[in-house]
């Protein structure tokens, strides 16, 4: 009897569940699950935040079947699913990221990031995981993003200056 109470994770007995349920090893797992689904929607929270959730859902019912509710619903969940997941590291473009690294680009990913990545995708054939190209492309657009705008103002600017000659 003093090994199952040393052991009370073994032990399978009706009687004996109450133990199970009462050692701090018990009350510590289902205290880290439950701030593990805090973490989960609260990420869902702020990805949803980040996207314009409310505005792109109405956009969508609006749009005559260029995408769905649910459709931008399975998006936010892969977006979520790219944050939360354990591995340390991700294969993006055949590189090898850090998990934090990956994080910081999907936490960055906003409406317009969205937009680019879904229109890009709509270019693309023979893509065989939807899910993976679609993290690709998000971490592409997030982390080129600053870039992009910059060379835009950049080619504006001297395109002002050639045309002008300001």
């Amino acid at each position: 009897n003093l090994d199952k109470l040393q052991y009370p994770l073994y032990t399978v007995k009706k009687s004996e569940r109450l133990i199970i349920q009462a050692t701090p090893i018990y009350r510590f797992l289902s205290q880290f699950l439950n701030l593990q689904k805090f973490f989960r929607r609260a990420v869902f929270e702020v990805v949803k935040s980040n996207i314009e959730y409310a505005d792109y859902a109405l956009w969508a019912e609006e749009s005559n079947g260029y995408m769905s509710v649910d459709e931008l619903d399975e998006i936010v969940q892969m977006i979520v699913r790219a944050i939360c997941s354990r591995k340390k590291t991700e294969r993006i473009c055949g590189q090898e990221f850090p998990r934090e690294v990956i994080k910081a680009a999907m936490l960055k990913v906003d409406r317009i990031c969205l937009k680019n990545a879904i229109e890009q995708m709509k270019q693309t054939d023979n893509v065989r995981n939807y899910e993976r190209y679609l993290i690709s492309t998000l971490f592409n657009k997030a982390n080129g993003r600053s870039f992009r705008e910059n060379a835009e103002d950049r080619s504006v600017d001297y395109a002002v200056k050639r045309d002008f000659g300001l």
